[in-house]
């Protein structure tokens, strides 16, 4: 493989000039091509790639015109070790994509193996007692110096060796939290440092006691037994990361430190996979090709929409393809995204377009919000539908309400909007004067789901017929009925007479 140095970068010719009968025909000679490269003359074309190699200093690199986007790819230091056959300590891998602006610097720290008990450089904790310090981390530090501003991080194994013929294990580096150390057979039966997470350094170490806090590793630090005489027995440190993995004395490996890859496009990070220094990659370079997103999309909640990204004209041809890390969301290849939880913002959609020998990979990013879906509740007719008032009585309410579809989880719960009429209790409704009874129905919403829209459903109370009553006939004496007999015979006989 042939390199030409450009500005402390290690670049690969054959990247650059690969197609050199192309170049050659328009330039009629592969050694103008190289010449240009040897000048720092780099021209878009294929993607280059810039390799950073160990050298126990801070390197840099400055964004070349028209780059508005790199490819990161970071290799942690292993850690060191008293065994030179032994490799089970090695260094962790982070990737992802970075947004740049032409003209800007990154400052490039690639983590170094240590030989001794020294700290590996970059975050390596020291070992002790001639055990081996950690490895260090190799990150990537955009718009400053500091550890905060670190994009990338590949975690250092922690410090290892060998104890009375034993294997003591340094942990490997993270991957997302770092391997535990320890001395053969396992972390249960001799533990050693512990392995650092995305959110803290391993928690301790062992020195001369078990879970010795002082031992702990720290944020892009991994932690140490120097000085700390843990039992006159080989000390290893932890290694860089993140956040370091906790060094271990009393023959205990130290442990890893995690990797890092925040909120970059496309990161992803591997545990374990880096033998000696570490190493940084940055892939850059072809003709630009740019993505434009359509407005962002409404989605709810269990719903779907699709976002869409336009590749202007020249580019490769190749499909455009979506992503997300978003919680809030998931999105397929297509671009038909799903809603998952509601938020402010809380969907972002990378839109990638490959690139080719010609063009660079395309990239844009679309940001938008999840809304709250709605709640529908179904609340049938009562049966039955009426009932005859008696004060104080009760009856369920019957059927229930439901829910048509995905819903907050919260019970459907039941009220009267006539409570002079009736009152309810849970399902039960208590009659309090005949009419309208007016049930209701509702459902809270949470954080992902509005309230349902309220149900109502009438019950009507009728009141007792009121029966008229019967007035008693009187009863008559037996003269009295004789004297209304004779009264009505001599009115016959008039009559008669009459006629």
């Amino acid at each position: 493989m042939m390199y030409a140095t450009i500005s402390n970068y290690k670049i690969h010719i054959e990247t650059i000039c690969n197609k050199a009968g192309l170049v050659m025909k328009i330039i009629k000679s592969l050694a103008i091509c190289i010449a240009l490269l040897a000048s720092g003359a780099v021209a878009f074309g294929a993607p280059t790639s810039v390799t950073f190699t160990y050298t126990g200093a801070v390197q840099t690199f400055v964004v070349p015109s028209g780059v508005t986007s790199l490819t990161l790819e970071a290799w942690g230091a292993q850690g060191g070790t008293r065994s030179p056959a032994f490799s089970a300590n090695q260094g962790g891998y982070a990737t992802g994509i970075l947004a740049v602006t032409p003209g800007e610097t990154l400052q490039i720290y690639v983590g170094g193996r240590p030989s001794d008990s020294s700290a590996g450089f970059n975050g390596g904790g020291a070992g002790d007692f001639g055990g081996a310090g950690g490895g260090g981390a190799s990150d990537i530090r955009q718009g400053g110096t500091s550890l905060a501003n670190r994009v990338l991080v590949a975690a250092g194994g922690g410090g290892g060796g060998e104890f009375s013929s034993l294997m003591v294990v340094g942990g490997v580096g993270g991957g997302l939290s770092g391997g535990d150390g320890y001395r053969e057979p396992d972390y249960s039966a001799n533990p050693g440092g512990l392995g650092a997470t995305q959110t803290g350094g391993g928690a301790n170490g062992t020195c001369g006691s078990l879970y010795v806090s002082a031992l702990a590793g720290s944020l892009g630090q991994g932690g140490s037994p120097a000085g700390l005489s843990c039992a006159g027995c080989q000390g290893h440190g932890g290694g860089g990361g993140y956040y370091g993995g906790a060094g271990s004395g009393n023959c205990r490996g130290g442990g890893g430190g995690s990797s890092y890859f925040g909120s970059l496009f496309s990161g992803s990070s591997t545990p374990g996979v880096q033998s000696g220094n570490g190493e940084i990659q940055i892939t850059f370079g072809g003709l630009p090709q740019t993505l434009t997103f359509d407005s962002g999309p409404v989605v709810a909640v269990n719903a779907t929409n699709s976002v869409n990204a336009t590749s202007a004209s020249p580019n490769s041809g190749n499909a455009v393809v979506y992503t997300t890390t978003s919680t809030g969301c998931s999105v397929t290849a297509a671009g038909v995204v799903t809603g998952i939880h509601a938020g402010t913002g809380n969907c972002t959609i990378l839109a990638t377009q490959a690139g080719d020998d010609t063009f660079a990979e395309g990239t844009a990013s679309l940001t938008f919000s999840i809304v709250q879906s709605g709640q529908t509740l179904v609340f049938p007719p009562q049966t039955p539908a009426s009932l005859t008032f008696v004060l104080g009585s009760t009856f369920v309410i019957n059927p229930a309400a439901s829910n048509t579809g995905l819903s907050s989880g919260n019970a459907i719960t039941y009220s009267s909007l006539t409570t002079d009429v009736c009152t309810v209790s849970g399902t039960t409704v208590t009659m309090q004067a005949a009419g309208a009874c007016i049930l209701a129905a509702d459902q809270a919403g949470n954080t992902d789901f509005t309230s349902a829209i309220q149900a109502t459903q009438t019950v009507t109370l009728s009141a007792v017929p009121v029966v008229p009553a019967v007035t008693a006939v009187p009863t008559l004496s037996e003269w009295v009925m004789v004297l209304l007999s004779l009264g009505a015979a001599a009115l016959g006989v008039r009559r008669l007479k009459k006629d």
